[in-house]
């Protein structure tokens, strides 16, 4: 049995902390198995308060009009961190300009369809772990077809990577089965920062593959002793939630010697 077994076995899972394994193992056993406390980005910070702002709206807390001002009044409390310095681009004036950009130029992409649910918690068991999240909206078409919507701050950088992140989106999928009884028809990313919507079409063969790498990456989460790093000098320095534990980082703060 191994060491972390114990903690391990109480973790509800989610994509995010799967994917923290697969995207670096240093930093999940950090964040999840020795319960570091994370620290923030002016990129996550962000895509946070835009995604708030999504969600008032389609909850019903926030009216169309408003979005702009709303982003204006309060931007400055919730993006507090900041960016990296970055030779071509002012990142904090690119990412506020943009964000503005997006709200004025907003349209309800799905103004057409009925809104079942948004913000809606999800629990279901996953190859025995349980799996957990939030489904950002879950909307049905004139059909009566169940479609799934996620707000995503990242900017997709190939084809490749859109599969990648669909795991969730099929897990979710399995969820709005067991809560509906169908699963979805369409799965939809709105890139907001790109100002693009990624649409997938449902296939079984799509939700086989997450469930596959779901359990796939638990299990190898159980088996390793070593949790080495996938060191990246832009995420180590500027993402990683952890970084300012981990000696990869430059923001790696090491604790002083006892008695000091």
């Amino acid at each position: 049995m191994g060491q972390n077994n114990f903690i391990l076995d109480g973790i509800k899972w989610s994509f995010s902390s799967v994917n923290a394994y697969a995207t670096c193992p240093r930093m999940f056993k950090l964040s999840y198995i020795d319960g570091i406390k994370k620290s923030g980005n002016g990129f996550a910070e962000f895509g946070t308060f835009v995604h708030l702002i999504l969600e008032r709206y389609y909850t019903g807390k926030l009216d169309f009009f408003d979005l702009v001002q709303f982003y204006k009044a309060h931007y400055a409390e919730n993006v507090k961190l900041g960016f990296p310095p970055n030779r071509f681009v002012d990142l904090a004036k690119s990412y506020y300009d943009g964000g503005l950009n997006y709200l004025t130029n907003f349209e309800d992409p799905f103004e057409s369809y009925e809104k079942v649910a948004a913000e809606k918690k999800v629990m279901i068991h996953v190859g025995g772990f349980p799996f957990v999240g939030i489904i950002d909206l879950i909307l049905r078409n004139d059909q009566g077809d169940y479609i799934i919507v996620d707000h995503k701050s990242h900017k997709f950088s190939s084809k490749k990577e859109v599969a990648e992140y669909s795991r969730q989106m099929y897990l979710y999928g399995e969820c709005v089965k067991e809560l509906y009884g169908e699963y979805p028809v369409k799965l939809i990313f709105n890139a907001f920062r790109e100002q693009k919507m990624y649409e997938i079409e449902w296939n079984d063969k799509g939700l086989e593959e997450a469930k596959e790498w779901f359990v796939g990456t638990i299990g190898s989460i159980y088996s390793d002793e070593i949790f080495e790093p996938k060191p990246d000098a832009f995420f180590c320095d500027n993402i990683c939630s952890v970084r300012h534990v981990c000696d990869r980082s430059r923001d790696y703060m090491p604790e002083p010697p006892e008695g000091r």
